[in-house]
This record gives structure tokens, C-alpha cells and sequence, in this order.
């Protein structure tokens, strides 16, 4: 069954001056957003609004049908997972105690895991093909692994929307498109909703349910066919070097 779990609405985001203004978007379950952008458009920042890192300028922000602000911390971290581009991690730590991070939401004062968080622990590796590597240290894997980890800890957390901010950054095109992938079937076996920022523009366009361009401190969203048709991505990169052609639905250089 189909329901809204992020919610935006009349969104400005920005620092001293707004970036962005009056954004207006829903995700619903099982649905892959990806959010591009050129350099500086406001990617970050209104992934940082939408997480509450920093604070929106205007609007509202509604997770599962709640205002963001009305969430405890506890309440924010069992309805939403945040994946950073570079996560602060101790790389001493395995690959099993890393995803286990995902359980403290859950579990006690003491962080001890109970029977039931190790299997959730268990199966989000498993997701993410990594269950060869559970024991492994994190300091010996390699970035696309990492990555992958951390999209494990994120599962473990078991909320129904997950943000991502540059989940391919470091990865070779293989590992890109394997990232992206990955995501697309979590999101269709799990039920979940994921949004994400990303500069593999042609990626996303083919493997997302939506798009959300932001461009000249507007936002628009969609379907890629429904942008192509309002001549969104025209107007995305200078045409002296890039153009998007509309039958493939792709940038061209």
C-alpha cells in the first residue's frame, strides 16, 4: 500500500541568503529519488534542512504525516537513516560492530544486543553482500565495501526513509552503477523510500523513480520523462559543452 513518507512543503533552504525557495516534493515507499544539481545549486544543504543538521529558512518539513520538529532525537533516528559521504567511523572497528551502530535506537542504556537486533544486524550484511566480510576489520576494505557498510547500518536502523548524501563519491563506474542498483532493489524489497544526492546525473535519470533538479534557486520534481518534457534538463548546463538529448533521455557531451 502506497504512503507519503517525506513530505516537503514551501521549502527555503539556505545560509545568510536563501539557495533555494519555495520546494515542494513527496516521497512516497518504495520509491528511489535522486536529487541533482550543478555545484553550489543547494544539494547538501537541503539535504542537511531535511535531516535537521541545519535549520530550513521557511516551510515544512512532515515525516510520516508529523512536522520534524515535533520528533524526539530517539524518534527522528527510528523514522529516518542518514548515510554521509565521508562518515566519521573507527575503521578499527568490523564490519558487523559498524552496522551494529544501526541498533542503538533500540537497544538499552548499556547498548547490550539482544537475540532479535544480531539477526537484523545479520541480514542488513546479508542485503548488501558483505556476510563473507562480517568479521572483517573496517580499515582493510576497500571504498565501494565501505560503502556498502555503511548502507548496512543504515538498514539495521530499520526506518522507512534513508538519506544519502554522494553514495557513489570514490567508486569506479562499476561500483556506481552497483551502489545505485542496490538501492533500487532495497527500496522495491523493503518497502522503503530513499533519497539521495548525486553527480552521476545519467544514473540516476535511467535507475530513479523521481528527480528533483534544483537550478537557478528553484526545485523542480518529477518523473525524468516529465522533466524532459518541461525542458528542465535544457536548461541544467551550459549548452556549449553538454546537451540532453531528449529521445535517450541523456546528457551528451
Amino acid at each position: 500500500m502506497e504512503k507519503i513518507i517525506l513530505d516537503i512543503q514551501n521549502l527555503d533552504i539556505g545560509y545568510d541568503k536563501t539557495l533555494v525557495e519555495n520546494i515542494n516534493f513527496s516521497i512516497k515507499n518504495s520509491e528511489l529519488v535522486g536529487l541533482i544539481g550543478v555545484n553550489g545549486s543547494g544539494k547538501s544543504t537541503l539535504l542537511k534542512s531535511i535531516t535537521q543538521i541545519n535549520s530550513a529558512l521557511k516551510g515544512n518539513i512532515i515525516l510520516n504525516q508529523k512536522p520534524i520538529e515535533k520528533y524526539s532525537l530517539k524518534e527522528k533516528s527510528e523514522q529516518m537513516g542518514l548515510v554521509l559521504t565521508n562518515p566519521i567511523i573507527n575503521k578499527d572497528l568490523s564490519v558487523f560492530e559498524i552496522v551494529a551502530l544501526g541498533r542503538q535506537p533500540y537497544t538499552n542504556w548499556l547498548g547490550l544486543l539482544t537475540k532479535k537486533d544480531k539477526r537484523i544486524i545479520i541480514k542488513a550484511i546479508e542485503q548488501v553482500g558483505l556476510i563473507d566480510k562480517v568479521k572483517k576489520k573496517c580499515a582493510k576494505l576497500s571504498d565501494g565495501q565501505l560503502q556498502k557498510v555503511m548502507l548496512a547500518r543504515a538498514l539495521a536502523q530499520q526506518t522507512e526513509l534513508i538519506v544519502l548524501d554522494e553514495p557513489t563519491t570514490h567508486l569506479d563506474m562499476y561500483h556506481k552503477i552497483y551502489i545505485l542498483k542496490l538501492l533500487k532493489m532495497i527500496c522495491q524489497k523493503n518497502n522503503k523510500a530513499m533519497l539521495f544526492a548525486t553527480h552521476e546525473i545519467n544514473l540516476a535519470l535511467q535507475l530513479c523513480d523521481k528527480i528533483i533538479v534544483l537550478n537557478d534557486k528553484k526545485a523542480y520534481f518529477g518523473t525524468t520523462e516529465e522533466l524532459a518534457k518541461n525542458q528542465v534538463f535544457k536548461k541544467l548546463f551550459p549548452n556549449d559543452l553538454i546537451n540532453f538529448d531528449q529521445e535517450q533521455l541523456i546528457f551528451k557531451v
